[in-house]
C-alpha cells in the first residue's frame, strides 16, 4: 500500500470515528433531552416537587395573611390536597406542553377544590358567601393563588425556549441522517479499498473504538468533576431538574460508547480468529 493511500485511509478512518461519535451524540440527544418522556422521568427523579412544595406553601400562607386567611387553613389544605407528587405532576404537564409547543396558560389546576375550601372557610368565619362582593372577592383570591401556583410549576423562559425546541426537533433527524449517510460512505470507501477484508475491517473497527472512547471520555469527565452541578442556575428546584436531565444524558452517552467499544473488541477478535485459522505460509 502506497504512503499516500495509507494517509488517505487513516484520515478517512479518523473522519469515520468523528462522524460515528457525532451521529451517536445526536441520536442520544433525540432519545433523551429532546424527548418529553425522558424529561418527565428526569423531573420525577429530581427534587423539584419537594423544593417547590415548601415554597408554594410559604407563599400561600404569606399571601393569605394579607387577605385575613389564617395560616392553619393553608397548612390543613396542603396536608389533604397538595403533595410533592401533585407539584411534580403539574410540572410534568408544563414539560409535555413545552415539547408539544402547546399553550396551557388556561390550566385551572385545583381552582375548584380551593375555591370550595375557601368558601367553607368563609362560612366558618361567619361571612355571607351569597353576597356578590364577598363571592367575587373569594373567587378573585382563589384565582390569585392559582396564578402563584402556576408560576412555580412553569418552566423558566418557556415562551422563548419553545420555538427553538420545535426547530431543533425538526432539524435533528435530518442532521442525524446526513451524518449517518456520511459514516456509511466513509466505511464503504475504506472497505472497498482493499482486497483482503481483514485490513479494512481493522480500520473500521479502530474507528468504532475511537468513537466509543470519545463518547465515554467526555461524559465521564462531566460526571466525575460534577460539571452539571456548577451551572449557575439561581432557581434551586429547576437546577435539581437540570442536573438530573444532564446526568441521564451523559450516562446514556457512556452506555453508547461502551457498545461501540464492544463492537471494536468483537471485530478485533474476529480478525484474530481468522488470522489463526488461515494456513501458515510455510505449510
Amino acid at each position: 500500500m502506497s504512503v499516500i493511500k495509507k494517509i488517505v485511509i487513516i484520515l478517512l478512518s479518523f473522519s469515520l470515528s468523528v462522524l460515528i461519535a457525532l451521529t451517536a451524540v445526536l441520536s442520544v440527544t433525540a432519545a433523551t433531552i429532546m424527548n418529553s418522556k425522558y424529561a418527565v422521568k428526569a423531573l420525577e427523579g429530581s427534587q423539584f416537587g419537594e423544593i417547590e412544595l415548601d415554597r408554594i406553601r410559604e407563599h400561600f400562607i404569606s399571601y393569605g395573611s394579607a387577605g385575613n386567611v389564617e395560616e392553619a387553613f393553608f397548612i390543613k389544605y396542603f396536608e389533604k390536597n397538595i403533595s410533592a407528587k401533585t407539584v411534580t405532576d403539574d410540572m410534568a404537564k408544563t414539560v409535555r406542553a413545552l415539547y408539544a409547543n402547546e399553550d396551557i396558560s388556561g390550566e385551572k389546576y385545583f381552582f375548584d377544590a380551593l375555591h370550595l375550601a375557601l368558601n367553607e372557610y368563609a362560612e366558618e368565619m361567619y361571612m355571607d358567601v351569597e353576597d356578590t362582593d364577598i363571592a367575587h372577592g373569594i373567587k378573585q383570591f382563589t384565582g390569585d393563588l392559582i396564578e402563584l401556583y402556576r408560576r412555580y410549576v412553569s418552566i423558566p423562559y418557556a415562551s422563548s425556549i419553545a420555538p427553538q425546541l420545535k426547530s431543533l426537533k425538526s432539524l435533528l433527524p435530518i442532521v442525524t441522517f446526513a451524518l449517518a449517510f456520511l459514516s456509511i460512505a466513509c466505511a464503504a470507501v475504506i472497505f472497498f479499498s482493499f482486497r483482503k477484508k481483514a485490513i479494512p475491517l481493522s480500520y473500521i473497527g479502530a474507528s468504532l473504538g475511537g468513537a466509543g472512547l470519545m463518547l465515554i471520555s467526555f461524559p465521564l469527565i462531566v460526571l466525575i468533576t460534577r460539571q452539571a452541578e456548577k451551572f449557575t442556575l439561581t432557581d434551586e428546584a429547576f437546577r435539581s431538574f437540570f442536573i438530573e436531565l444532564i446526568n441521564g444524558f451523559t450516562g446514556s452517552l457512556i452506555v453508547c460508547g461502551a457498545v461501540l467499544l464492544a463492537a471494536f473488541i468483537i471485530i478485533c477478535l474476529g480478525i484474530l480468529s481468522r488470522l489463526k485459522a488461515s494456513p501458515s505460509p510455510d505449510k
